[in-house]
């Protein structure tokens, strides 16, 4: 998105009362819905090397909110994006544990300008 639009990069839209989508990155679909969540903070889901809470992150993109369980969100990872011709796609992905036999799930995204 940022060849197209770069001040959407990472931004985060709400989509009913579920899934929230953060432009180059994921597309997540809450079981419990985000009423509860304070989506004015970014989810703390990557790198605890320093325990629980990070300063450094706090101080780069500033405080963090609880990660929610495996079992409560589902998460469409960015996996592809093309550009041609002013015309953007974006594919993202949700695999399955191959164990339960579910199928894969893709979202496309097509940003035009």
């Amino acid at each position: 998105m940022t060849l197209l639009e770069t001040s959407c990069f990472l931004q985060r839209w709400r989509f009913g009362g579920d899934t929230v989508f953060s432009n180059g990155y994921s597309i997540a679909k809450y079981r419990s819905g985000v009423e509860s969540l304070d989506l004015d903070k970014m989810e703390h889901t990557f790198g605890q090397v320093y325990g629980d809470v990070d300063p450094q992150y706090d101080f780069t993109i500033g405080p963090l909110r609880e990660r929610v369980g495996d079992g409560e969100k589902k998460s469409y990872k960015l996996v592809d994006t093309r550009i041609m011709n002013g015309i953007m796609q974006q594919l993202y992905v949700w695999m399955d544990d191959r164990e339960t036999g579910t199928l894969d799930e893709v979202v496309e995204l097509v940003w035009e300008r």
